[in-house]
């Protein structure tokens, strides 16, 4: 079970983890249609994700376009 979604809503961060959290991947492509940035991601939602024990992987799908997939 993933943990409660700690950011504010309306925030980017809220947003994107609440689309990885109900869809358990997410392309590059899906976050920028969501009007969010990548950064997001790595800088404020990974974190969390390990203070948790879980994690997501970046698998390349081609140029401009990557997949991030929730871990164990």
């Amino acid at each position: 079970m993933l943990p409660v979604n700690p950011f504010t809503p309306g925030t980017q961060n809220h947003l994107l983890y609440e689309s990885l959290k109900e869809m358990g991947a997410i392309t590059t492509r899906e976050i920028h249609r969501l009007g969010c940035d990548t950064a997001r991601l790595r800088s404020n939602i990974r974190p969390m994700l390990r203070v948790h024990g879980l994690d997501y992987r970046c698998k390349y799908l081609e140029p401009g376009n990557r997949l991030y997939e929730l871990t164990t």
